[in-house]
């Protein structure tokens, strides 16, 4: 895809996001049946979304990710909101359409007074997944799939405060959970490395470094993000990220750790209508970038 084609793609995809939380009953995407496993009540729900999976931008996300919320289906009768099975869908090959577990016996004797918590229904507020992990922790459920919701949740708005709240609970919460993770210590290190990312963007500048160092040390590297432009496999992610931290830059998506082909849609601001505005530490990061093409 050509430059303008790209550009033209983002600017076009970015205008039928923007409406897309009021106007999502205009065409469905993935509408499927569930049954509330809390008084049986049977109803659908649309778990797809605009999404563009060519992007993938620093914090995992996909360009239209800010709407990915819609995969929790929620009980309509008494808000429970039904889990993903991270593990489920890996196994029956599922990439992008996420599968659902069952709650057992034990667990569903405990979801009424688990729903009935003030700070779960708080957290109907600040999005679907944010409830989803914190009914996860309540019932213990693995430590990959808790992570998984947790990111998410992160993922899920275009409100810069709301999303500095979810992104301050990721770097309280994803450290021990990655401790638990059943994976290889690389494994490990790749999903620190977000929360590297994570404290860079809360301005933790200190601590950010502190365990990019942490990470480095462990070795051997983490690679860095895929840059479909690139001719080459993907480089590691200590260099960009530990250039983004010293140069202060606290925007959601730090200049230094974009792929080339989304430098201009973020400095320029071409997508705030998803991400909100640039902030001015990216902004002055994005100029550096571009002074030494």
């Amino acid at each position: 895809m050509t430059s303008s084609l790209r550009v033209a793609a983002l600017l076009f995809f970015a205008a039928i996001l923007a409406p897309f939380a009021i106007a999502r009953d205009a065409e469905s995407f993935d509408t499927r049946s569930f049954t509330c496993p809390l008084g049986g009540k049977t109803f659908t729900q649309d778990t797809g979304y605009n999404a563009f999976p060519l992007i993938t931008l620093p914090d995992g996300s996909w360009l239209g990710d800010t709407e990915i919320g819609v995969q929790i289906p929620v009980c309509p009768d008494n808000g429970l909101v039904l889990l993903p099975d991270l593990g489920k869908s890996s196994a029956e090959g599922e990439s992008d359409r996420i599968l659902y577990g069952e709650y057992s016996a034990a667990e569903i004797e405990r979801l009424p007074a688990l729903i009935a918590d003030p700070d779960y229904r708080a957290l109907a507020a600040q999005g679907r997944y944010a409830q989803a992990y914190w009914l996860a922790s309540k019932l213990g459920r693995p430590a990959e799939d808790r992570f998984f919701m947790l990111q998410r949740a992160t993922w899920a708005t275009r409100d810069p405060a709301l999303r500095k709240t979810l992104v301050a609970r990721f770097a309280a919460d994803a450290p021990t959970i990655i401790d638990a993770f059943q994976g290889s210590r690389p494994a490990k290190d790749f999903a620190r490395i977000y929360v590297v990312k994570g404290l860079r963007e809360l301005g933790r500048f200190d601590e950010a470094l502190a365990l990019l160092d942490r990470i480095a040390a462990d070795g051997p590297p983490v690679p860095g993000q895929d840059d479909p432009d690139s001719l080459f496999g993907p480089g590691d992610a200590d260099g960009p990220l530990r250039l983004a931290i010293q140069q202060r830059d606290d925007g959601r998506f730090a200049a230094a750790t974009l792929p080339d082909r989304m430098l201009s849609d973020i400095c320029d601001g071409k997508l705030a209508v998803i991400y909100g505005p640039t902030t001015e530490p990216t902004r002055a990061a994005c100029k550096v970038r571009r002074d030494a093409a």
